[in-house]
């Protein structure tokens, strides 16, 4: 069953959770993950978030 992650809410997530987040997505093949919203993800995440753009 494809499935893509919400990891929570953006701006209450440390960068080491966001890096966990995104093992997690990777290490159990989901089809993609995010968080909620855009606007307040910090800009240390993005970089750790980027990652999950190259799953498939």
């Amino acid at each position: 069953m494809p499935i893509h992650v919400i990891g929570g809410i953006g701006g209450d997530a440390t960068e080491a959770e966001t890096a966990g987040f995104v093992d997690a997505v990777r290490g159990r093949r989901a089809i993609g993950g995010s968080y909620y919203t855009f606007p307040i993800t910090r800009p240390g995440d993005w970089s750790k978030l980027e990652r999950l753009r190259s799953i498939h």
